[in-house]
């Protein structure tokens, strides 16, 4: 099996950042324990991650199916995503005062990241087209809305064809994607835990070196 460009990154991140944490020592002992308890947990991560991606048997069917719809899905939210941003950046520099609404897309906009959508899962990439969508009805021009209105139509339609295939196709692809979140999420605990192992030490500074954001990761700088 030939693991996808997104997987080898963040195999390939994870075990980067375990090499630098086998040399991240401390004179205290508290900072020690958390960089000891972030190591364990990276070095089980990846051991299960690799488990997790061999299991990818998915029929080519399955593959040609998902790309077309994932892409439409991708590219709607970030244009959703960036419009919301403008429309928030500009009532906030006339200084208008800001309604729930607003409030609601402040949180949306810090809570997705469209640089990181390559490594969502379909469902999960799907829900928060879903919820950008809520924001932007009525709110942002008409061709951004169809635009999402139809790539939420076509996601829908591409889990009816997935059904049809099998339970087993189903499973196994649920099952890894489910892995990917998995690893994606050990590894922000493991940065937090290496982030208050530094902060302790006045060597905050370090942290980017030694546990890269996801979204660097995932999209390295040429």
């Amino acid at each position: 099996m030939t693991i996808s460009v997104n997987d080898q990154r963040l195999l390939e991140g994870k075990q980067q950042s375990l090499e630098k944490l086998n040399d991240l020592e401390f004179e205290e002992r508290d900072p020690n324990r958390l960089v000891e308890t972030a190591r364990a947990v990276l070095d089980e991560s990846i051991d299960d991650y690799k488990k997790a991606i061999r299991r990818e048997d998915l029929t080519d069917e399955v593959r040609e199916i998902m790309q077309e719809p994932r892409r439409k899905a991708g590219d709607a939210l970030v244009r959703i995503y960036y419009a919301l941003r403008r429309q928030y950046a500009e009532r906030r520099a006339k200084g208008e005062p800001l309604t729930e609404r607003d409030q609601k897309v402040e949180e949306f906009l810090r809570d997705v990241n469209p640089g990181e959508y390559i490594t969502s899962s379909f469902p999960g990439a799907l829900k928060a087209l879903e919820q950008a969508l809520d924001f932007a009805n009525q709110h942002l021009s008409e061709d951004i809305v169809d635009v999402s209105n139809q790539a939420i139509e076509r996601a829908r339609e591409t889990r009816k064809q997935l059904e049809g295939l099998g339970d087993r196709a189903l499973k196994v692809y649920s099952d890894v994607e489910e892995a990917r979140e998995t690893a994606k999420s050990n590894y922000l605990a493991v940065r937090e835990m290496v982030s208050a192992a530094l902060r302790l030490t006045d060597r905050y500074d370090e942290l980017n070196d030694i546990t890269p954001p996801v979204g660097e990761i995932m999209s390295p700088k040429e």
